[in-house]
Protein backbone atom coordinates (compact mmCIF):
# COMPACT_ATOMS: atom_id res chain seq x y z
CA UNK A 1 0.00 0.00 0.00
CA UNK A 2 1.64 3.37 -0.74
CA UNK A 3 1.58 6.51 1.47
CA UNK A 4 -0.97 8.06 -0.71
CA UNK A 5 -3.18 5.35 -1.19
CA UNK A 6 -2.77 4.98 2.75
CA UNK A 7 -3.27 8.17 3.82
CA UNK A 8 -6.52 8.43 1.62
CA UNK A 9 -7.80 5.66 3.37
CA UNK A 10 -6.94 7.32 6.82
CA UNK A 11 -8.73 10.27 5.50
CA UNK A 12 -11.87 8.60 5.68
CA UNK A 13 -11.22 8.50 9.43
CA UNK A 14 -10.08 11.59 9.71
CA UNK A 15 -13.47 13.31 8.05
CA UNK A 16 -15.30 11.35 11.29
CA UNK A 17 -13.14 11.22 14.65
CA UNK A 18 -10.61 14.08 13.68
CA UNK A 19 -12.99 16.34 11.90
CA UNK A 20 -13.47 18.18 15.27
CA UNK A 21 -9.81 18.75 15.62
CA UNK A 22 -10.24 20.94 12.56
CA UNK A 23 -13.42 22.50 13.98
CA UNK A 24 -11.34 25.40 15.48
CA UNK A 25 -12.93 28.74 16.65
CA UNK A 26 -12.76 31.19 13.80
CA UNK A 27 -14.45 33.61 15.53
CA UNK A 28 -13.56 36.31 12.87
CA UNK A 29 -15.34 34.45 10.83
CA UNK A 30 -18.33 34.04 13.05
CA UNK A 31 -18.06 37.96 13.92
CA UNK A 32 -19.06 38.32 10.40
CA UNK A 33 -22.30 35.98 10.33
CA UNK A 34 -25.95 37.81 10.37
CA UNK A 35 -29.23 36.86 9.04
CA UNK A 36 -31.31 34.10 8.02
CA UNK A 37 -31.11 32.27 4.56
CA UNK A 38 -33.40 34.30 2.53
CA UNK A 39 -34.16 31.95 0.10
CA UNK A 40 -37.12 29.66 -0.05
CA UNK A 41 -38.57 27.00 2.26
CA UNK A 42 -35.88 27.66 4.84
CA UNK A 43 -35.80 24.90 8.05
CA UNK A 44 -38.07 26.62 10.47
CA UNK A 45 -41.20 25.26 10.92
CA UNK A 46 -41.13 24.29 15.18
CA UNK A 47 -37.76 25.34 16.17
CA UNK A 48 -38.25 22.29 18.82
CA UNK A 49 -38.66 19.88 16.80
CA UNK A 50 -35.98 16.80 16.53
CA UNK A 51 -34.71 16.34 13.00
CA UNK A 52 -31.70 13.46 14.26
CA UNK A 53 -30.81 11.69 17.18
CA UNK A 54 -27.21 11.12 18.04
CA UNK A 55 -26.25 8.31 20.55
CA UNK A 56 -29.68 9.07 22.57
CA UNK A 57 -29.27 13.13 21.91
CA UNK A 58 -31.41 14.83 20.19
CA UNK A 59 -30.60 17.69 17.74
CA UNK A 60 -33.14 20.13 17.03
CA UNK A 61 -34.23 21.93 14.48
CA UNK A 62 -33.34 25.05 15.92
CA UNK A 63 -29.81 24.00 16.73
CA UNK A 64 -29.66 23.43 12.92
CA UNK A 65 -30.94 26.27 11.53
CA UNK A 66 -28.79 28.43 13.71
CA UNK A 67 -25.50 26.46 11.92
CA UNK A 68 -27.01 26.39 8.63
CA UNK A 69 -27.66 30.34 8.95
CA UNK A 70 -24.21 30.93 9.74
CA UNK A 71 -22.86 29.19 6.75
CA UNK A 72 -25.20 30.47 4.43
CA UNK A 73 -24.12 33.92 5.27
CA UNK A 74 -20.28 32.85 5.49
CA UNK A 75 -21.03 31.34 1.67
CA UNK A 76 -22.74 34.85 0.42
CA UNK A 77 -19.77 36.73 1.12
CA UNK A 78 -18.44 34.21 -0.54
CA UNK A 79 -19.46 34.33 -3.62
CA UNK A 80 -21.15 31.03 -4.07
CA UNK A 81 -23.91 30.57 -6.06
CA UNK A 82 -24.59 27.41 -7.00
CA UNK A 83 -27.40 25.36 -5.60
CA UNK A 84 -25.83 22.50 -5.45
CA UNK A 85 -22.72 23.89 -3.84
CA UNK A 86 -25.03 25.14 -1.39
CA UNK A 87 -26.78 21.81 -0.58
CA UNK A 88 -23.41 20.35 -0.18
CA UNK A 89 -22.49 22.83 2.55
CA UNK A 90 -25.63 22.11 4.40
CA UNK A 91 -25.02 18.42 4.15
CA UNK A 92 -21.31 19.31 5.90
CA UNK A 93 -23.18 21.24 8.24
CA UNK A 94 -25.56 18.48 9.52
CA UNK A 95 -22.44 16.18 9.42
CA UNK A 96 -20.79 18.13 12.12
CA UNK A 97 -23.04 18.48 14.21
CA UNK A 98 -24.05 14.73 14.38
CA UNK A 99 -19.80 14.62 14.26
CA UNK A 100 -19.81 16.43 17.84
CA UNK A 101 -22.48 14.70 19.05
CA UNK A 102 -20.44 11.56 18.60
CA UNK A 103 -17.15 13.20 19.67
CA UNK A 104 -18.49 14.58 23.32
CA UNK A 105 -19.85 11.23 23.81
CA UNK A 106 -17.49 9.33 23.78
CA UNK A 107 -14.71 11.67 25.28
CA UNK A 108 -17.31 12.06 28.07
CA UNK A 109 -17.27 7.68 28.31
CA UNK A 110 -13.11 8.16 28.12
CA UNK A 111 -13.26 10.21 31.01
CA UNK A 112 -12.12 13.77 29.02
CA UNK A 113 -12.85 16.45 31.73
CA UNK A 114 -15.74 18.60 30.37
CA UNK A 115 -16.49 20.16 33.25
CA UNK A 116 -17.79 23.71 33.81
CA UNK A 117 -14.01 25.19 34.91
CA UNK A 118 -12.61 23.59 32.10
CA UNK A 119 -15.22 25.05 29.64
CA UNK A 120 -14.76 28.08 31.19
CA UNK A 121 -11.38 28.69 30.58
CA UNK A 122 -11.58 27.64 26.67
CA UNK A 123 -15.01 30.15 26.78
CA UNK A 124 -12.73 32.81 27.93
CA UNK A 125 -9.24 32.29 25.64
CA UNK A 126 -11.18 31.72 22.54
CA UNK A 127 -12.91 35.47 23.28
CA UNK A 128 -9.43 36.48 24.08
CA UNK A 129 -8.25 35.12 20.91
CA UNK A 130 -11.08 37.34 18.94
CA UNK A 131 -10.39 39.96 20.87
CA UNK A 132 -6.80 39.79 19.84
CA UNK A 133 -7.45 40.13 16.57
CA UNK A 134 -9.91 42.74 16.42
CA UNK A 135 -7.20 44.77 18.34
CA UNK A 136 -4.74 44.16 15.76
CA UNK A 137 -7.60 45.56 13.15
CA UNK A 138 -7.64 48.76 14.84
CA UNK A 139 -4.21 49.32 16.12
CA UNK A 140 -2.36 47.97 13.50
CA UNK A 141 0.92 46.68 13.79
CA UNK A 142 1.53 46.50 17.72
CA UNK A 143 4.61 45.81 20.05
CA UNK A 144 5.66 42.62 21.40
CA UNK A 145 4.44 43.50 24.86
CA UNK A 146 1.33 45.05 24.08
CA UNK A 147 0.96 41.35 22.19
CA UNK A 148 1.28 39.47 25.23
CA UNK A 149 -0.99 41.95 27.37
CA UNK A 150 -5.18 41.01 27.36
CA UNK A 151 -6.54 43.16 25.43
CA UNK A 152 -9.34 43.43 27.80
CA UNK A 153 -6.33 45.25 29.69
CA UNK A 154 -5.33 47.38 27.48
CA UNK A 155 -6.29 50.85 27.48
CA UNK A 156 -4.59 51.97 24.07
CA UNK A 157 -7.36 49.48 22.60
CA UNK A 158 -10.29 50.78 24.60
CA UNK A 159 -9.45 54.28 23.59
CA UNK A 160 -9.02 53.82 19.97
CA UNK A 161 -12.50 52.09 19.92
CA UNK A 162 -13.86 54.77 22.02
CA UNK A 163 -13.20 56.94 18.93
CA UNK A 164 -14.95 54.93 16.53
CA UNK A 165 -18.03 54.70 18.73
CA UNK A 166 -17.49 51.37 20.25
CA UNK A 167 -16.48 49.56 23.68
CA UNK A 168 -15.13 46.98 24.89
CA UNK A 169 -18.43 45.67 26.28
CA UNK A 170 -19.70 45.46 23.49
CA UNK A 171 -17.29 43.81 21.68
CA UNK A 172 -17.07 40.87 23.90
CA UNK A 173 -21.33 40.39 24.76
CA UNK A 174 -20.92 40.09 21.09
CA UNK A 175 -17.93 37.68 21.05
CA UNK A 176 -19.90 35.59 24.04
CA UNK A 177 -23.30 35.16 22.17
CA UNK A 178 -21.19 33.78 19.08
CA UNK A 179 -19.43 31.27 21.46
CA UNK A 180 -22.28 29.18 22.74
CA UNK A 181 -21.49 27.12 25.80
CA UNK A 182 -22.24 23.89 23.84
CA UNK A 183 -19.61 24.34 21.48
CA UNK A 184 -17.54 25.46 23.75
CA UNK A 185 -17.44 22.08 25.38
CA UNK A 186 -17.06 19.84 21.85
CA UNK A 187 -13.94 22.19 21.29
CA UNK A 188 -12.93 21.08 25.14
CA UNK A 189 -13.47 16.95 24.00
CA UNK A 190 -11.67 17.31 20.71
CA UNK A 191 -8.34 18.81 22.98
CA UNK A 192 -9.09 16.05 25.62
CA UNK A 193 -9.11 13.36 22.97
CA UNK A 194 -6.07 14.78 20.65
CA UNK A 195 -4.23 14.23 23.90
CA UNK A 196 -5.36 11.18 24.57
CA UNK A 197 -4.15 10.41 21.04
CA UNK A 198 -0.72 11.78 21.68
CA UNK A 199 -0.48 9.89 24.99
CA UNK A 200 -1.15 6.89 22.67
CA UNK A 201 1.37 7.46 20.40
CA UNK A 202 4.22 8.22 22.92
CA UNK A 203 7.04 9.51 21.90
CA UNK A 204 9.41 8.36 19.09
CA UNK A 205 12.63 6.97 19.96
CA UNK A 206 15.91 7.46 18.13
CA UNK A 207 15.86 3.23 17.12
CA UNK A 208 12.44 4.06 15.84
CA UNK A 209 13.63 6.86 13.21
CA UNK A 210 16.73 4.24 12.56
CA UNK A 211 14.56 0.95 12.19
CA UNK A 212 12.00 3.41 9.60
CA UNK A 213 14.76 3.23 7.27
CA UNK A 214 14.75 -0.70 7.25
CA UNK A 215 13.58 -2.18 3.79
CA UNK A 216 11.58 -5.27 4.29
CA UNK A 217 11.24 -7.87 1.83
CA UNK A 218 7.78 -9.80 2.17
CA UNK A 219 5.32 -12.43 0.56
CA UNK A 220 2.20 -11.04 1.48
CA UNK A 221 -1.44 -12.38 1.15
CA UNK A 222 -3.87 -9.90 0.82
CA UNK A 223 -7.79 -10.98 1.01
CA UNK A 224 -9.66 -7.45 0.32
CA UNK A 225 -12.60 -7.43 2.49
CA UNK A 226 -15.00 -5.21 -0.34
CA UNK A 227 -18.27 -5.74 1.56
CA UNK A 228 -17.54 -10.03 1.76
CA UNK A 229 -19.70 -10.77 5.05
CA UNK A 230 -17.45 -11.14 8.40
CA UNK A 231 -18.19 -15.01 8.67
CA UNK A 232 -17.02 -15.95 5.44
CA UNK A 233 -13.98 -13.49 5.34
CA UNK A 234 -13.04 -15.49 9.03
CA UNK A 235 -13.74 -18.96 7.11
CA UNK A 236 -11.12 -17.81 4.32
CA UNK A 237 -8.67 -16.53 6.52
CA UNK A 238 -8.79 -19.43 9.19
CA UNK A 239 -8.70 -21.79 6.25
CA UNK A 240 -5.43 -19.93 4.74
CA UNK A 241 -3.73 -19.51 8.15
CA UNK A 242 -4.55 -23.18 9.02
CA UNK A 243 -2.46 -24.19 5.86
CA UNK A 244 0.74 -21.57 6.78
CA UNK A 245 1.07 -23.12 10.24
CA UNK A 246 1.17 -26.70 8.40
CA UNK A 247 4.06 -25.45 6.64
CA UNK A 248 2.61 -25.34 3.31
CA UNK A 249 5.02 -23.63 0.80
CA UNK A 250 3.97 -19.79 1.52
CA UNK A 251 5.00 -18.70 -2.06
CA UNK A 252 2.13 -21.56 -2.95
CA UNK A 253 -0.11 -19.84 -1.03
CA UNK A 254 0.07 -16.61 -2.04
CA UNK A 255 -0.23 -17.51 -5.25
CA UNK A 256 -3.63 -19.55 -4.49
CA UNK A 257 -5.07 -16.89 -2.05
CA UNK A 258 -3.73 -13.38 -2.54
CA UNK A 259 -6.09 -11.21 -4.93
CA UNK A 260 -3.05 -8.52 -4.99
CA UNK A 261 -1.58 -9.60 -8.35
CA UNK A 262 1.23 -7.19 -8.04
CA UNK A 263 2.74 -9.52 -4.97
CA UNK A 264 2.16 -13.07 -5.94
CA UNK A 265 5.44 -14.01 -8.28
CA UNK A 266 8.32 -12.92 -5.81
CA UNK A 267 8.69 -11.45 -2.52
CA UNK A 268 8.39 -7.43 -2.80
CA UNK A 269 10.88 -4.76 -1.11
CA UNK A 270 8.53 -2.40 1.29
CA UNK A 271 9.75 0.53 2.98
CA UNK A 272 8.52 3.07 5.77
CA UNK A 273 4.99 4.13 4.39
CA UNK A 274 4.03 1.93 1.77
CA UNK A 275 2.38 -0.62 4.40
CA UNK A 276 -0.27 -0.13 6.78
CA UNK A 277 0.70 1.25 10.08
CA UNK A 278 -0.99 -1.92 11.64
CA UNK A 279 1.07 -3.95 8.90
CA UNK A 280 4.73 -2.03 9.48
CA UNK A 281 4.20 -2.39 13.61
CA UNK A 282 4.07 -6.31 13.31
CA UNK A 283 6.49 -6.41 10.52
CA UNK A 284 9.02 -4.95 12.26
CA UNK A 285 8.86 -7.51 15.08
CA UNK A 286 9.61 -10.06 13.23
CA UNK A 287 12.09 -12.12 12.36
CA UNK A 288 13.12 -13.50 8.81
CA UNK A 289 11.44 -16.70 8.32
CA UNK A 290 8.65 -15.33 10.27
CA UNK A 291 4.82 -15.86 8.97
CA UNK A 292 2.30 -13.60 10.99
CA UNK A 293 -0.69 -14.00 12.42
CA UNK A 294 -3.57 -12.44 10.20
CA UNK A 295 -3.62 -8.61 10.39
CA UNK A 296 -6.71 -6.82 10.17
CA UNK A 297 -7.06 -3.32 8.19
CA UNK A 298 -9.67 -0.98 7.50
CA UNK A 299 -10.06 -2.28 3.58
CA UNK A 300 -8.24 -6.24 3.74
CA UNK A 301 -7.00 -8.93 5.67
CA UNK A 302 -3.24 -9.30 5.60
CA UNK A 303 -0.79 -12.75 6.85
CA UNK A 304 2.90 -12.31 5.93
CA UNK A 305 6.15 -13.78 5.83
CA UNK A 306 9.32 -11.70 6.14
CA UNK A 307 11.48 -12.90 3.93
CA UNK A 308 14.76 -10.46 4.77
CA UNK A 309 15.72 -7.13 6.11
CA UNK A 310 18.23 -4.57 4.46
CA UNK A 311 18.98 -1.24 6.77
CA UNK A 312 19.24 1.79 3.84
CA UNK A 313 20.24 4.72 6.03
CA UNK A 314 20.45 7.72 3.77
CA UNK A 315 23.49 9.61 3.27
CA UNK A 316 23.04 12.31 4.80
CA UNK A 317 21.47 11.65 8.54
CA UNK A 318 22.11 15.06 10.37
CA UNK A 319 19.51 15.88 13.07
CA UNK A 320 17.69 17.94 10.88
CA UNK A 321 16.58 15.01 9.01
CA UNK A 322 16.55 12.80 11.78
CA UNK A 323 13.60 15.44 13.17
CA UNK A 324 11.97 15.55 10.04
CA UNK A 325 11.57 11.71 9.85
CA UNK A 326 10.69 11.79 13.88
CA UNK A 327 8.17 14.44 12.67
CA UNK A 328 6.49 11.85 9.75
CA UNK A 329 6.68 9.19 12.00
CA UNK A 330 4.53 10.91 14.45
CA UNK A 331 2.03 12.08 11.96
CA UNK A 332 1.43 8.57 10.67
CA UNK A 333 1.30 6.94 14.35
CA UNK A 334 -1.69 9.53 14.85
CA UNK A 335 -3.24 8.85 11.91
CA UNK A 336 -3.41 4.83 12.99
CA UNK A 337 -4.55 6.14 16.83
CA UNK A 338 -7.11 8.33 14.91
CA UNK A 339 -8.43 5.31 12.73
CA UNK A 340 -8.68 2.98 16.18
CA UNK A 341 -10.34 5.86 17.59
CA UNK A 342 -13.26 5.89 14.70
CA UNK A 343 -13.96 2.20 14.64
CA UNK A 344 -14.64 2.43 18.36
CA UNK A 345 -16.84 5.18 18.06
CA UNK A 346 -18.66 3.51 14.75
CA UNK A 347 -19.16 0.09 16.71
CA UNK A 348 -21.40 2.20 19.39
CA UNK A 349 -22.72 4.66 16.62
CA UNK A 350 -26.31 5.25 16.88
CA UNK A 351 -27.79 7.75 14.44
CA UNK A 352 -31.43 7.79 13.53
CA UNK A 353 -32.47 11.09 11.15
CA UNK A 354 -35.74 11.88 11.37
CA UNK A 355 -35.98 15.07 9.14
CA UNK A 356 -36.12 13.15 4.98
CA UNK A 357 -33.58 15.83 3.65
CA UNK A 358 -31.01 15.64 6.10
CA UNK A 359 -31.32 11.61 6.41
CA UNK A 360 -30.30 12.15 2.54
CA UNK A 361 -27.51 13.76 3.56
CA UNK A 362 -26.60 11.40 5.86
CA UNK A 363 -27.20 8.30 3.87
CA UNK A 364 -25.44 10.04 1.06
CA UNK A 365 -22.10 10.02 3.35
CA UNK A 366 -22.42 6.33 4.42
CA UNK A 367 -22.35 5.99 0.54
CA UNK A 368 -19.21 7.66 0.11
CA UNK A 369 -17.85 6.07 2.99
CA UNK A 370 -18.19 2.52 1.69
CA UNK A 371 -17.88 3.97 -1.93
CA UNK A 372 -14.36 2.27 -2.10
CA UNK A 373 -14.34 -0.94 0.01
CA UNK A 374 -17.85 -2.36 -0.31
CA UNK A 375 -20.28 -1.56 -3.25
CA UNK A 376 -23.09 -3.35 -2.28
CA UNK A 377 -23.09 -1.38 0.71
CA UNK A 378 -22.27 1.63 -1.31
CA UNK A 379 -25.36 0.85 -4.05
CA UNK A 380 -27.88 0.45 -0.21
CA UNK A 381 -26.95 3.63 1.03
CA UNK A 382 -27.18 5.99 -2.32
CA UNK A 383 -30.46 4.36 -2.98
CA UNK A 384 -31.59 5.39 0.75
CA UNK A 385 -30.41 8.76 0.28
CA UNK A 386 -32.27 9.05 -3.10
CA UNK A 387 -35.67 7.47 -1.48
CA UNK A 388 -35.05 10.18 0.97
CA UNK A 389 -34.98 12.93 -1.26
CA UNK A 390 -38.30 12.24 -2.92
CA UNK A 391 -39.74 12.09 0.56
CA UNK A 392 -38.36 15.83 0.54
CA UNK A 393 -39.60 16.89 -2.40
CA UNK A 394 -42.87 15.38 -1.76
CA UNK A 395 -43.63 16.89 1.48
CA UNK A 396 -41.99 20.41 0.16
CA UNK A 397 -42.24 20.60 -3.87
CA UNK A 398 -39.90 23.60 -4.07
CA UNK A 399 -36.90 22.19 -1.72
CA UNK A 400 -34.08 22.67 -4.14
CA UNK A 401 -31.49 21.07 -2.23
CA UNK A 402 -33.01 17.73 -1.86
CA UNK A 403 -33.77 18.32 -5.80
CA UNK A 404 -29.91 19.47 -6.77
CA UNK A 405 -28.94 16.08 -4.49
CA UNK A 406 -31.56 13.70 -6.05
CA UNK A 407 -30.84 14.87 -9.69
CA UNK A 408 -27.02 13.96 -9.64
CA UNK A 409 -27.98 10.66 -7.71
CA UNK A 410 -30.20 9.72 -10.49
CA UNK A 411 -27.50 11.06 -13.16
CA UNK A 412 -24.53 8.75 -11.88
CA UNK A 413 -27.16 5.78 -11.85
CA UNK A 414 -27.38 6.31 -15.70
CA UNK A 415 -31.47 7.88 -15.24
CA UNK A 416 -30.46 10.67 -17.39
CA UNK A 417 -34.03 11.55 -18.41
CA UNK A 418 -35.11 11.96 -14.45
CA UNK A 419 -32.11 14.01 -13.84
CA UNK A 420 -32.60 15.83 -16.44
CA UNK A 421 -36.65 16.95 -15.59
CA UNK A 422 -35.36 17.23 -12.22
CA UNK A 423 -32.66 19.47 -13.10
CA UNK A 424 -35.33 21.97 -15.44
CA UNK A 425 -37.46 21.98 -12.87
CA UNK A 426 -34.65 23.50 -10.50
CA UNK A 427 -32.87 25.93 -13.60
CA UNK A 428 -35.94 26.79 -15.80
CA UNK A 429 -39.01 26.00 -14.15
CA UNK A 430 -41.56 29.00 -14.02
CA UNK A 431 -40.71 29.54 -10.18
CA UNK A 432 -36.73 28.26 -10.49
CA UNK A 433 -34.54 30.09 -8.35
CA UNK A 434 -32.25 27.16 -8.73
CA UNK A 435 -28.76 28.33 -10.28
CA UNK A 436 -25.38 27.09 -10.66
CA UNK A 437 -22.79 26.81 -14.07
CA UNK A 438 -22.12 23.51 -12.67
CA UNK A 439 -25.86 22.74 -12.50
CA UNK A 440 -26.18 24.12 -15.94
CA UNK A 441 -23.00 21.74 -17.50
CA UNK A 442 -24.34 19.15 -15.85
CA UNK A 443 -27.90 19.57 -17.77
CA UNK A 444 -26.17 20.34 -20.95
CA UNK A 445 -24.23 16.85 -20.96
CA UNK A 446 -27.73 15.17 -19.66
CA UNK A 447 -28.99 16.61 -22.98
CA UNK A 448 -26.25 15.78 -24.85
CA UNK A 449 -26.15 12.04 -24.13
CA UNK A 450 -29.73 12.44 -25.40
CA UNK A 451 -29.01 13.62 -28.75
CA UNK A 452 -30.03 17.04 -27.86
CA UNK A 453 -27.36 18.85 -29.10
CA UNK A 454 -29.31 22.44 -29.53
CA UNK A 455 -30.58 22.14 -25.74
CA UNK A 456 -27.11 21.42 -24.44
CA UNK A 457 -25.82 24.24 -26.55
CA UNK A 458 -28.67 26.69 -24.75
CA UNK A 459 -27.23 25.05 -20.85
CA UNK A 460 -23.66 25.76 -21.76
CA UNK A 461 -24.53 29.41 -22.91
CA UNK A 462 -26.00 29.80 -19.77
CA UNK A 463 -23.61 28.02 -17.93
CA UNK A 464 -20.48 30.52 -19.29
CA UNK A 465 -22.82 33.42 -18.78
CA UNK A 466 -22.96 32.70 -15.02
CA UNK A 467 -19.20 32.00 -14.79
CA UNK A 468 -18.37 35.59 -14.32
CA UNK A 469 -15.33 34.84 -12.23
CA UNK A 470 -14.52 31.41 -13.03
CA UNK A 471 -12.07 30.79 -15.52
CA UNK A 472 -12.33 26.68 -14.90
CA UNK A 473 -15.68 26.83 -16.01
CA UNK A 474 -15.03 28.69 -19.31
CA UNK A 475 -11.85 26.30 -19.78
CA UNK A 476 -14.58 23.59 -19.27
CA UNK A 477 -16.91 24.77 -21.88
CA UNK A 478 -13.72 25.50 -24.46
CA UNK A 479 -12.77 21.75 -24.16
CA UNK A 480 -16.38 20.53 -24.54
CA UNK A 481 -16.77 22.94 -27.91
CA UNK A 482 -13.56 21.63 -29.15
CA UNK A 483 -14.69 17.99 -28.85
CA UNK A 484 -18.52 19.00 -30.61
CA UNK A 485 -16.40 20.51 -33.46
CA UNK A 486 -17.59 24.19 -32.59
CA UNK A 487 -14.60 26.32 -33.14
CA UNK A 488 -16.40 29.16 -32.93
CA UNK A 489 -18.38 28.54 -29.60
CA UNK A 490 -14.39 27.82 -28.57
CA UNK A 491 -12.94 30.60 -29.54
CA UNK A 492 -15.42 32.89 -27.68
CA UNK A 493 -14.66 31.00 -24.49
CA UNK A 494 -10.85 31.45 -25.05
CA UNK A 495 -11.39 35.42 -25.67
CA UNK A 496 -12.95 35.54 -22.40
CA UNK A 497 -10.21 33.36 -20.72
CA UNK A 498 -7.76 35.80 -22.32
CA UNK A 499 -9.55 38.98 -21.19
CA UNK A 500 -9.92 37.67 -17.54
CA UNK A 501 -6.24 36.67 -17.27
CA UNK A 502 -4.91 40.05 -18.63
CA UNK A 503 -7.04 41.72 -16.21
CA UNK A 504 -6.22 39.52 -13.06
CA UNK A 505 -2.24 40.22 -14.28
CA UNK A 506 -3.26 43.64 -13.87
CA UNK A 507 -5.29 43.34 -10.63
CA UNK A 508 -2.39 41.16 -9.27
CA UNK A 509 0.55 43.68 -10.21
CA UNK A 510 -1.03 46.80 -8.93
CA UNK A 511 -1.97 44.94 -5.37
CA UNK A 512 1.78 43.74 -5.32
CA UNK A 513 2.84 47.72 -6.12
CA UNK A 514 0.50 49.01 -3.17
CA UNK A 515 -1.56 50.76 -5.18
CA UNK A 516 -5.11 52.22 -4.42
CA UNK A 517 -6.37 52.12 -7.96
CA UNK A 518 -8.61 49.72 -9.32
CA UNK A 519 -8.48 47.77 -12.55
CA UNK A 520 -12.03 45.99 -13.13
CA UNK A 521 -11.80 42.00 -12.81
CA UNK A 522 -14.62 39.94 -13.47
CA UNK A 523 -16.51 39.21 -9.95
CA UNK A 524 -18.98 36.55 -9.30
CA UNK A 525 -22.89 37.95 -9.09
CA UNK A 526 -24.65 38.16 -6.07
CA UNK A 527 -25.86 34.42 -5.15
CA UNK A 528 -29.17 33.01 -5.73
CA UNK A 529 -31.25 32.87 -3.01
CA UNK A 530 -30.69 29.47 -1.43
CA UNK A 531 -33.49 27.19 -1.66
CA UNK A 532 -33.86 23.90 0.65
Amino acid sequence: MSIYRMRTEFGQHFKWILAGLALIFIIGAIWSFGGAPSGRNPLSRKSDDVVATVNGQNITRSEMEVAWEQRVALLKNQGLQSTLDYANAKAMVFQQLVQSRLMLDFAQQKGVDISNREVNAERDKAIGDYLRQQRRMVLGKISTEEEKLDPRQDPDFKDELAKNGMSLSQLINNAETFVPESDVKVRVAEIGLQNMLKRKVGNVSDADVTNSYNVYKLWQIVVFKNGMPADQLKTRVDKIETEAKKGVDFSSLVDKYSIDKSTKSKPVDYSYGMLAPQVWDIVTKMKQGDISSPIDTDQAVYIVKLDGVTPKLPAKFDNKAKDQRRQMIEQMKMMSAAADLDKQIREKMDVKVIDPELAGYWYMAQAQQAQMSNPAEYKKQIDRAASEFKKAISKEPNNDYATAELAMILKDQGKNKEASHLLYQLLDGPNSKGGGSNLRITLGDLMLAQGKTDEALQQYAKASDSAVSQPEVHQMLQAKYTQMKRPDLAAKEKAWLDDYNVKKQQWDARNKQGSTATTTVPVKPAAPKPGG
